[in-house]
C-alpha cells in the first residue's frame, strides 16, 4: 500500500513509510529528487531516459503502450494490460484508492503506477 502525503511525497506504507517519489506540479520525481517524468501540454507523460510517451486519455486514465490504469470515482482501480484485465471486474486482483479520486484522478493513476513498481521503461 502507498499514500500521497500533503506535500506530494509518495510513501510505501508497508515498508515503514519509505519514500517512493514525489509529485511536484507537472513532474514525477524519484525518491532521490531526480525528475523521472513530466506531463506536457498535450497530456503526455515523457519519462526520463526512454522514448516511451504515456498519456492521460479523456477519462483521466493513464495509458502507455498496452497498459491502461483508470481509477473510478469510488476508488476502484481498473487496469488492463495487453487486452487482459489485471484489476477490476473479471481481473486477477482488486485494488482501491482512498481519497478524493474524482478531483485527482490522474494523481491516483500515477499512485497506482508507482505502487506497482514505477514508471514503464
Amino acid at each position: 500500500m502507498s499514500a500521497v502525503e500533503a506535500d506530494g511525497q509518495i510513501v510505501h506504507l508497508a515498508k515503514g513509510r519509505r519514500p517512493m517519489g514525489r509529485l511536484v506540479n507537472d513532474q514525477l520525481l524519484a525518491a532521490s529528487g531526480k525528475v523521472i517524468g513530466a506531463c506536457n501540454d498535450h497530456h503526455e507523460i515523457v519519462f526520463d531516459g526512454t522514448t516511451s510517451k504515456a498519456r492521460f486519455d479523456a477519462e483521466g486514465a493513464f495509458v502507455e503502450n498496452e497498459v491502461r490504469i483508470l481509477v473510478a470515482d469510488d476508488g476502484v482501480v481498473h487496469m488492463t494490460s495487453r487486452g487482459k484485465t489485471i484489476f477490476g471486474p473479471g481481473g486477477k486482483g482488486q485494488a482501491r484508492v482512498v481519497g478524493p479520486v474524482s478531483e485527482a484522478r490522474r494523481t491516483a493513476a500515477l499512485l497506482v503506477l508507482l505502487s506497482l513498481g514505477g514508471p514503464p521503461s
